[in-house]
Order: C-alpha cells, then structure tokens, then sequence
C-alpha cells in the first residue's frame, strides 16, 4: 500500500496485524505473550479475515509453528533497544547500531522463513541501499510462499514488481480507505 498521509494505511495494517494475532504495537507471531495490556485497535475489533488453509493454520496452529512478524515504525526503534540478544528475537545487540542497521538485523532474523508478515513504513529508518536489500528480502519471502503487507511512502518498496498481487490478481479494497489509486 502506498498513498498520501491521513487515507488509513496504519490502521489498515494494524488492523490486519491483530486479525493474526499479531501485537498492534509490534512484535513476532508466536510469543508467549504481548503487551500487558494490549490495546485493540477500533478497526482490529471489528475485522474479519477470511484466509486460506496457510493462513487458518497459523491463526489455529501449535504456538511455536506460528511465524509472522509485525514491524511498526513508531514503536520499532523501543523495540531494536530491548529485544536484541533476547532468546526467540535477535542475537546481535541493536542498541549499539544506527537505526537502519538495527532495522535490517531485525528483518533478517524475525523475516527468515515463510510466513504472514506485516510491515508499517519500514523505510523510515532505512538508507537507499538498506531499502533494496529490504525489497530482495520481500522478494525471497514471496518466492518461499510468504504473505507480506506493506504500507509504505517509499517509491522504492512501492515499486516491488509483484507488490500488491496475490496469485497475479490485486486485492479489491474499499476506496474510501485508500483514496484514489496513483493519486500522491
């Protein structure tokens, strides 16, 4: 996804991210446990997702078989501070990297087998060469029958050759969410 400030992209992927059981702050698939208090989107309260057999298997599967990621750039850096070295995360320490260098530790190490992932402006911390070494990342991800959603300002991730498909056909999504196609 891609558009102009203000149409929903975050809270669509939120929204999206908490449908799979995915923190709304951020964070992997099968931990344990979230937020103490994890807040509900009003968006995330009221989603239905309709899945196919891969998706339903990772909503009802063992704990431990479960891989997806949620990246959330606001919440993203706090992240790259606490959980570096953390057993189930990443064992290099990010605290002591650039944000972008951080970034990219964690995409390797959370974004390393297939599964259901979900990105919100991953680019804000990423150089121009991080950004393409993230788009061969989504590339191998979607090789290995990984599902990616992205909301991002960048025109690099943005112009991913097989971004926005699904099976060579584009998702429908309401157009008052997203505004206009190719408009900003």
């Amino acid at each position: 996804m891609c558009h102009i400030d203000r149409y929903g992209k975050s809270t669509l992927v939120e929204a999206i991210a908490e449908g799979f059981r995915l923190d709304s702050y951020g964070g992997r698939a099968s931990a344990r446990a979230g937020r103490p208090n994890p807040i509900k989107t009003p968006l995330g309260e009221v989603l239905k997702l309709e899945t196919i057999v891969a998706g339903s298997q990772m909503l009802t599967g063992p704990r431990l078989k479960k891989k997806g990621f949620f990246l959330r750039a606001e919440t993203a850096f706090s992240m790259t501070e606490q959980l570096g070295g953390v057993p189930g995360y990443w064992a290099e320490d990010t605290s002591s990297m650039s944000h972008g260098e951080g970034f990219v530790t964690v995409f390797k190490a959370m974004m390393n087998a297939p599964g259901f992932y979900v990105m919100d402006e991953p680019e804000s911390a990423l150089s121009f060469t991080a950004c393409l070494h993230l788009v061969a990342l989504m590339h191998q991800l979607g090789r290995s029958g990984s599902q990616i959603v992205c909301a991002t300002h960048s025109p690099i991730l943005a112009s991913y050759p097989r971004g926005g498909h699904h099976r060579g056909r584009r998702p429908r999504l309401p157009a008052h969410h997203l505004g206009r196609a190719g408009a900003g």
